[in-house]
């Protein structure tokens, strides 16, 4: 549009008249689900999620009505976008329940694109209950959790929120960079004179406990400390002594709780940087390792836990043991940065390239010349990794993977204090010792998973078959079925070819169901059929010798002396198709094991063998990913019964979204029912609506009778819209929906939909029920229905809503306002009416002033916890304990 058009629009579009009409007209039964009044629209995370920025921004500017919590109920919440929070951030809540959410007003990453300024400005001046007045500190502790610069701004410089030092340490500490800085600013000079300050610093930093329950992520370490030094320019403490040590305990730089060898190349990278950015402050720890008088003390908390698993004599000999271990890392060692290796962190990463530094250790530890630095690397983080926990598991792994040793495994494996139960077999590091898979034959699918060169797994199979060969060992069989199914869950190809099969070797039913479950492609279910069938037809073979022996004369008196040897075949030029006899119950084994991927393959190549299975496939009652139910539904005609294979017999849990549930509709045939799936009905219900129809008025689609209000209710807005019933019938109708056997979930949800559509008369019918004697003499629990609507409204924060039933029937609302008073507190927080509750709940400042103010001499209790205040209601409590009434008693 043109400037000009656009005025044109405008000046007929704002005649509420010519509107209504408009789009009066361009009403459509289909979007029913889907669509909202514009004034009905309150929910700002709704706004976000569905993306309509311009919008939220709108009612922003004009301070309309908002609920800013991501609470749908007074039990529910919306969990699906919340973000992640790290132990760190949890510490400073102070019994706040706080939730990260990225449909968040304040969340950074969409808030930048779409907002400016300005935004905040309109936000914070038009809703100055919820972040102004009484809660320029919350909506500060909410905008650092959030690290929105930008908006912290704003409240400082346009609102004169006057920032506190603490705010700069809980800010770093947790990781929000961008505001931390911005606070640094504000008391940089103060900082950098004040040594008590930077001593709590690093402190923080470097003085933390696993028995504080202070486990921080890796990254975050690195991170709060390259700030502190190179952002904020906090200088380094000369020695220890600067650092306060709030415990009188050894200072101990083992802060990473990490298995070295599951991290990335660059997360070791970036650990080592740290390290060598803090090398003054470990002179004296490398010291004592170079000169073996480092010793493991224990703080009163430690040596309390490991006493109760076990004595102080095994204790002490296991602290030996892992000092002795640290000692040889600094054996030979004649400087104190000998440990950190002497090219700087960028020349190593400019060794590796993009994809081998996001690569974890494991990995990147094939031959090549590249080796060396890796466990380079390796060693030099080694001493820095907590000595108490994972400093056994990461000396072990480089003892055994660099040095082949296995002694100090051995050794410490026979001590249970300290140490874990990390198990290093031989084979996991392709590292051959036969007797080892004599003594210990498990299938725990850990086959080479520490090794990825194929030429050490290569000499391991071979040295396997030579061995397998010559024993004679009662287990060689369950050795080889050990191997082989380790084999197919690497799927790896060209290892399982090499790998000998004996020829006597027998398949039970549920190893058979093992080894299935283990595939992962197409080729590895050719080559372990082709097993599978081998060792079949041995057995058929085996079967009719025994038959015939049993029919030989016993009167033969030549004696013959044999002698037996091992034969053993591979399974390599593996021939696709039919030959031989179909292993039993393949295709049923596929579907239990969910092989979706492997179906269609077994259908087009071994053709035979899959029909003469299909007959006797029955899914009923059973649970099966949708992947089985696609590939059945793809070739339906395949089953002579669909009764048996059905989906819309079974548990439909399998469906989990709307385009599932599409797909096995289109492909039901036409003259059989389906039904809709009883989890997330609504969206199931639009889908029906907008292009099944006929199937939900002719009966074909059915479903589960606690969904029928919704349904009913659009077969009524429907009517009514188009004219085909009258009013008196409408009302009978929604009085028999409404008043009928349905629990309270389900009218919530119906009555829900009613409040957004704001079909008013429908909710004037629900309080006229309520209000007539004649009506409450048939319908016993009428009320209740007045106190489920008024609940939703409350949930939805649609104050006019509250305020139009208030003014029509403020006697019935009057009633269901009545205090709780006499009965017990609700979740130890509240004991009020349920509105109230939900208004609490939501934190719906506004609207819990005016219920309030509705309320007159009734009193609401309110106790506070540090269980359930979120930060909604966080903010509403802040702002009504400061508020003097006569209608509210706080318990704190």
């Amino acid at each position: 549009m043109n400037n000009y058009n656009d005025v044109i629009f405008f000046k007929i579009w704002r005649n509420h008249f010519i509107k209504n009409n408009i789009l009066e007209k361009i009403k459509n039964h289909k979007n029913f689900y889907d669509s909202f009044k514009y004034e009905k629209i309150f929910s700002c995370s709704w706004m976000i999620e569905n993306g309509y920025y311009l919008l939220l921004k709108e009612k922003v500017d004009r301070g309309e009505n908002l609920i800013f919590n991501c609470i749908d109920s007074l039990w529910q919440t919306n969990e699906k976008e919340f973000i992640p929070r790290n132990l760190t951030r949890k510490k400073f809540d102070n019994g706040r329940l706080f939730v990260l959410d990225c449909n968040s007003i304040f969340y950074k990453e969409k808030a930048a694109i779409h907002w400016d300024l300005n935004f905040y400005i309109n936000l914070f001046k038009n809703y100055p209950n919820y972040f102004l007045n009484f809660n320029k500190n919350e909506t500060e502790f909410t905008l650092i959790e959030y690290d929105n610069l930008e908006a912290l701004q704003i409240l400082v410089e346009k609102f004169n929120h006057i920032l506190e030092i603490e705010s700069f340490f809980r800010s770093f500490e947790i990781g929000s960079f961008e505001c931390s800085f911005y606070i640094f600013n504000k008391f940089k000079n103060e900082i950098l004179k004040n040594k008590k300050y930077q001593s709590r610093i690093w402190n923080t930093l470097l003085n933390y406990s696993l028995f504080k329950n202070e486990m921080i992520e890796i990254d975050l370490i690195n991170q709060r400390i390259d700030f502190i030094i190179n952002k904020c320019q906090i200088p380094l403490p000369k020695s220890l002594s600067d650092i306060e040590q709030q415990q009188q305990q050894q200072f101990i730089p083992c802060f990473y709780e990490i298995k070295i060898y599951e991290q990335k190349l660059s997360t070791i990278l970036d650990c080592l940087k740290t390290i060598s950015q803090l090398s003054n402050i470990f002179k004296s720890f490398l010291k004592s390792i170079n000169d073996k008088s480092y010793k493991i003390k224990l703080t009163k908390d430690q040596e309390e836990y490991y006493s109760k698993k076990g004595s102080s004599l095994k204790l002490n000999l296991e602290l030996s043991n892992i000092n002795s271990l640290i000692w040889l890392l600094g054996k030979n060692n004649t400087s104190t940065s000998s440990l950190l290796l002497l090219l700087s962190i960028t020349d190593i990463k400019n060794k590796f390239t993009n994809k081998e530094l996001e690569t974890n250790i494991i990995e990147l530890l094939i031959t090549s010349e590249k080796n060396e630095i890796v466990f380079g690397l390796y060693r030099s983080i080694l001493p820095f990794t907590h000595h108490l926990n994972h400093f056994i598991d990461n000396w072990n792994f480089y003892q055994i993977k660099r040095e082949n040793n296995y002694q100090d495994y051995l050794k410490i494996k026979k001590h249970t204090i300290i140490t874990t139960d990390t198990i290093f077999h031989s084979k996991m590091f392709a590292h051959y010792k036969f007797q080892e898979f004599i003594d210990d034959c498990q299938d725990d699918n850990n086959l080479f998973c520490f090794c990825k060169t194929k030429d050490s797994q290569i000499n391991f199979i071979n040295n396997f078959n030579k061995d397998l060969i010559m024993t004679n060992q009662p287990k060689k069989y369950n050795l080889y079925k050990n191997i082989l199914s380790n084999l197919v869950w690497l799927d790896d190809i060209e290892l399982i070819n090499l790998l000998k099969k004996p020829v006597e070797v027998e398949f039970k039913q549920p190893e058979k169901l093992l080894l299935i479950s283990k595939l992962k492609s197409n080729e590895m279910f050719d080559i372990v059929y082709q097993v599978l069938k081998m060792a079949n037809e041995m057995e058929r073979s085996l079967n009719i010798l025994k038959s015939i022996d049993c029919g030989i004369s016993s009167t033969t008196t030549t004696t013959t002396t044999t002698t037996t040897t091992t034969t053993t075949t591979t399974v390599s030029n593996v021939n696709i198709g039919n030959d031989g006899q179909p292993i039993k119950g393949i295709l049923e084994m596929l579907i239990l094991c969910e092989k979706s991927n492997i179906l269609q393959h077994f259908k087009n190549n071994y053709t035979l063998d899959y029909y003469s299975q299909v007959n006797y496939i029955d899914l009923t009652n059973k649970t099966f990913k949708f992947g089985i139910f696609k590939f059945i539904y793809d070739n339906l005609s395949d089953f002579p019964v669909y009764e048996k294979v059905t989906a819309w017999r079974n548990n439909l849990s399998f469906i989990t979204n709307v385009q599932q549930f599409k797909y096995l509709v289109e492909r039901t045939p036409s003259s059989s029912n389906y039904k809709l799936p009883s989890d997330n009905g609504l969206s199931y219900f639009k889908y029906m609506v907008q292009e099944r129809l006929f199937d939900l008025q002719s009966g074909r689609c059915s479903f589960e009778s606690n969904k029928h209000p919704i349904y009913q209710y659009f077969k009524l807005i429907k009517d009514k819209r188009q004219g085909e019933e009258t009013n008196e019938i409408i009302t009978k109708e929604f009085n028999d929906l409404i008043y009928s056997s349905f629990s309270s979930y389900t009218l919530r949800s119906t009555f829900s939909k009613i409040c957004q559509y704001n079909d008013l008369d429908l909710i004037d019918l629900i309080f006229k029920n309520a209000s007539n004697p004649n009506f409450n003499e048939k319908i016993t629990n009428s009320k209740s229905y007045v106190q489920t609507i008024l609940e939703v409204i409350t949930s939805q924060g649609d104050l006019k809503l509250f305020e139009y039933v208030n003014s029509k029937f403020p006697e019935i609302v009057s009633i269901n306002l009545k205090d709780g008073s006499k009965s017990g507190w609700v979740n130890a927080f509240y004991r009020c009416c349920r509105v109230v509750q939900i208004a609490l709940t939501n934190g719906h400042i506004d609207f819990l002033l005016y219920i309030l103010s509705l309320k007159k001499t009734d009193k609401v209790f309110l106790k506070i916890t540090h269980i359930s205040i979120s930060f909604n209601n966080k903010c509403l409590l802040n702002h009504l304990i400061n508020l003097k009434n006569n209608y509210l008693f706080i318990e704190q």
